[in-house]
């Protein structure tokens, strides 16, 4: 599958990212516990988000977790899309 692909070209530090960036969608949190160094973590963070394969990682993984949990990200993006409109 082409997602495999993606993944496969992601480094094991940026592949660490993911997974701390994962726990609580903080960048500037997650490059820092990832082990990276520098004075800009917050720049070094959004650099690697702006990768289009790391952005496709962490979907693929946040979709693996929604699963597991017995759901679907796009079901729950129409769920709150509907519950919006009721509101509004």
């Amino acid at each position: 599958p082409e997602g495999r692909m993606t993944a496969r070209k992601v480094s094991d530090r940026a592949r660490r990212f993911v997974e701390e960036y994962l726990v609580d969608h903080n960048g500037t949190a997650a490059i820092l516990r990832a082990g990276f160094v520098g004075k800009r973590p917050d720049v070094a963070a959004s650099k690697l988000l702006a990768r289009p394969e790391v952005a496709e990682l962490i979907e693929k993984r946040l979709n693996d977790k929604l699963r597991g949990a017995g759901y679907r990200f796009d079901g729950i993006v129409l769920s709150t899309i509907e519950v919006r409109e009721r509101c509004m």
